[in-house]
């Protein structure tokens, strides 16, 4: 008995074309990322050992720290914490270089930092490059308090 369907299965062969060519652009993507910056800490800096944050005591026992600085597409952000009695007091800005403006995003960027203790906020509208590596430089310095 013959079936009336039309249709039929067979099987497709596969071919193995541009195999080189996917590497090669893959390889070359990836070094991109690394030159360009794609990287959380921009560029070959990402590649590079840094040194540690280090700590430092207040009369008041409260205890300060200088995180990395982090580079990013638009500026440079390193920031000093001071935290008290398990609280940030301070966010200060060691290095802080923004284009185009974004610079003004850096005073609401502190206060959300002190107003969530830490790097758990939301972004500034329009930075929000500058809102992500601030929170780098945050979370490095708060990394470097005891």
């Amino acid at each position: 008995m013959q079936s009336s369907n039309p249709y039929s299965f067979r099987p497709v062969s596969s071919k193995k074309t541009g195999t080189l060519a996917s590497w090669i652009i893959g390889i070359g993507a990836l070094g991109a990322g690394v030159v360009f910056g794609i990287l959380p800490n921009g560029g070959f800096a990402a590649l590079l050992p840094s040194a540690a944050p280090t700590p430092t005591p207040n009369e008041t026992g409260a205890r300060s720290a200088t995180g990395d600085p982090i580079v990013y597409p638009y500026g440079t952000i390193q920031l000093s914490v001071t935290r008290e009695n398990g609280k940030l007091t301070d966010v200060g800005l060691v290095q802080a270089e923004a284009d185009n403006g974004r610079q003004q995003a850096f005073p609401l960027l502190q206060q959300a930092a002190l107003n969530a203790n830490g790097s758990a906020f939301g972004n500034v509208g329009g930075a929000t490059y500058t809102s992500d590596a601030f929170k780098q430089a945050l979370d490095s310095a708060i990394a470097g308090l005891p």
